[in-house]
């Protein structure tokens, strides 16, 4: 046996053992959690310095949630492109369809208001879709987010302060239920 079959095996091996353990590092969700406890909160206190947070913010989060499941994937010793593929595929449709949605904003097709909403389902919608793919925790965050969708339709003072502290407090909390015991 030559060394490359004999790490390809090993690595075979480590895939298949802890492929049920394989999950995303607390600190993503954590980083997440801090990014929405700042931004939607901008949209009551600030409302004309939200777009540019979440412009800088959301792809600066995205590449540091990157950066941060990578490196727990190396230190776990639990390295699989096809995971890694996966997360970031579903995460980054995200991303391109916020980015596709914005021209609805600039050509007035809807309010500001209504663009806050739209980005609400498309967040539930990923959120829960995450949760039935990837991570099951996943699942009652969007719930949760889609429970503040509606509410948007019903509240008017505050409502980006509730639903952010809400969704903040909800990502905060997953980062530390159903973590699997550390050897």
């Amino acid at each position: 046996m030559n060394i490359d079959s004999i790490r390809d095996d090993v690595s075979y091996v480590r895939e298949i053992t802890r492929a049920d353990t394989l999950r995303p590092p607390s600190s993503i969700a954590l980083l997440w959690a801090a990014l929405v406890a700042v931004g939607f909160p901008l949209a009551d206190f600030a409302p004309s310095r939200v777009g540019i947070f979440w412009m800088i913010a959301g792809p600066a989060g995205f590449l540091a949630s990157c950066a941060l499941g990578w490196w727990d994937a190396r230190r776990r010793g639990q390295m699989s492109r096809r995971e890694g593929a996966k997360w970031t595929m579903h995460w980054l449709a995200l991303v391109v369809a916020i980015f596709l949605a914005a021209p609805l904003l600039q050509t007035k097709q809807v309010t500001g208001k209504g663009f806050g909403a739209l980005v609400l389902l498309l967040l539930s919608l990923t959120y829960f879709l995450g949760g039935v793919h990837l991570e099951g925790k996943l699942r009652w965050i969007g719930l949760l987010i889609a429970g503040g969708y509606v509410a948007t339709f019903f509240l008017s003072t505050y409502v980006w302060t509730i639903i952010g502290g809400v969704f903040a407090l909800s990502l905060a909390l997953s980062a530390f239920v159903g973590e699997p015991k550390r050897a």
